[in-house]
């Protein structure tokens, strides 16, 4: 940055990459400067990701630049290699227009600060609050429960050093695995519950518990296990949320680690930041399966579970959008009345279902029968695709009719079922409303005629 500065260039800075993001690790002249960029951001960010230089003169459209002093009107951006691998880039901003001399000295200065780097080890190493800090970012913008537990397996071992993790949650007062991270975390997923009840237990009271290094020490039964198992170090921390305890975090390593009390507080952070994320994201999750089920509910009829006339007017007002009002959407309005007699009583009783329609169309009705013997005495709404004309419609509702006349048996009750159609086609119609009235209008004229008869709404004068 001195050398720069001697040079003329007011304005430089040198980002390293930690963990994944561009971090400013020197500049000079800024009063503030953008931090944990990430890979294709602005024109350090892409200039670290193509992996060469960028020269910037006109910061108009189209150029990735993210401004930071108004009065900048070029930039120069040379990426750092160190051992081959991107490390970084070495950025000298400009008020005045850099010139192919200032382009080639930057690109000579960022080839010795690179034989410098390697020389003094490559990129700094990214030390374990710094993790901690990117790792519970990343768990805050994620809003899937089970992503949210692979990242925190993940996050802990890294942060910890620890060779296995598993993650332990509450469920109407068990405590099971949920997800596991290495051949020590798979095996800790396998305890028996009492043992994962006793890891539960050591920090029902705290926020966390772990080995020191005392090799001979002794512990609960579940210690002894996690030995035979060929423990050698392990870290159990609280998962609370909301005032709750959600469960509880569970690291182990094949060798002692007493040197992990220094790295307790950060992993009590993540495991804090874990819980809360965990639990809103199953508070999101719930809210999303119960706002799915009120939709499905407005949609269908309780009983059966099929579509109602909300249901109807939703799907066609689709099949409308989709067709772009062409004659390929057909309405088939059904009204039935099914007729039962039970073998044990000489009295006939009539259920009536209006306006149960079935909006076209396949070709073919594989199961209507039994599916209206199954909702018998219920009123709802039925869809199906594939008719293209009003005459493939005529086959259709005379193959419902047809159908429908069969007589069948539900248990000791013998019944029968007579039915009339409306027919109208969509096209020529204004929306969903006007078609759905159409057909209704020809199902009333289909009843007129008598039963096991069908109209079509073109045939039926419409009122005054």
């Amino acid at each position: 940055m001195e050398a720069c500065l001697e040079h003329g260039y007011e304005l430089p800075s040198v980002y390293l990459e930690r963990g994944g993001r561009l971090r400013c690790v020197a500049q000079r002249g800024y009063w503030q400067v953008y931090d944990g960029l990430a890979s294709g951001a602005g024109v350090l960010g892409t200039t670290y990701e193509r992996g060469t230089t960028q020269v910037v003169g006109d910061f108009g459209d189209g150029v990735e630049y993210i401004r930071a002093i108004p009065t900048v009107v070029s930039e120069v951006c040379v990426p750092l290699m160190v051992d081959g691998q991107p490390a970084g880039v070495l950025n000298v901003e400009s008020r005045s227009c850099l010139q192919d001399a200032d382009v080639a000295w930057v690109e000579e200065l960022g080839v010795e600060l690179e034989r410098r780097l390697d020389e003094l080890g490559g990129r700094p190493r990214e030390e374990p609050p710094e993790m901690l800090a990117r790792f519970a970012y990343e768990l805050a913008c994620l809003d899937d429960r089970d992503r949210a537990m692979r990242h925190t397996l993940t996050a802990a071992v890294s942060v910890s050093g620890m060779r296995g993790a598993c993650l332990f949650l509450a469920h109407d007062g068990e405590v099971a695995a949920a997800a596991d991270s290495g051949r020590l975390g798979r095996m800790l997923a396998t305890l028996a519950e009492g043992d994962v009840r006793q890891l539960a237990d050591y920090v029902s009271r705290a926020t966390s518990s772990y080995t020191v290094g005392e090799g001979q020490g002794d512990g609960f039964e579940a210690t002894h296990v996690l030995r035979d198992s060929g423990v050698g170090s392990l870290v159990v921390l609280a998962l609370v949320a909301n005032g709750r305890r959600e469960g509880v975090l569970v690291l182990v390593d094949a060798q002692p680690q007493p040197g992990i009390v220094a790295l307790i507080p950060l992993l009590e952070m993540l495991a804090a930041t874990s819980a809360a994320m965990i639990a809103a994201a199953e508070t999101r999750e719930a809210l999303q399966r119960s706002q799915r089920i009120l939709g499905h509910q407005a949609r269908h009829d309780a009983l059966t579970g099929l579509a109602n006339r909300s249901g109807l007017l939703e799907q066609l007002r689709r099949e409308l959008d989709a067709e772009g009002r062409r004659a390929g959407v057909v309405l088939l309005f059904v009204d039935w009345t099914a007729s039962r007699t039970s073998t044990t009583c000489t009295a006939t009783a009539a259920v009536t279902c209006c306006s149960l329609p079935w909006a076209t169309g396949c070709a073919t009705l594989p199961g209507t029968a039994t599916w209206w013997r199954a909702s018998a005495a219920t009123s709802s709404w039925c869809s199906a695709r594939g008719v293209d004309s009003i005459d493939e419609a005529k086959v259709v509702g005379e193959r419902i009719l047809e159908r429908l006349s069969a007589p069948f048996r539900l248990g000791e009750v013998s019944s029968s079922v007579t039915a009339c159609i409306g027919i109208a086609a969509a096209a020529g119609r204004g929306n969903a409303e006007d078609v759905i009235a159409a057909a209704d209008r020809a199902m009333y004229a289909a009843k007129a005629l008598g039963h096991g008869r069908w109209a079509l709404a073109d045939a039926v004068a419409r009122p005054g």
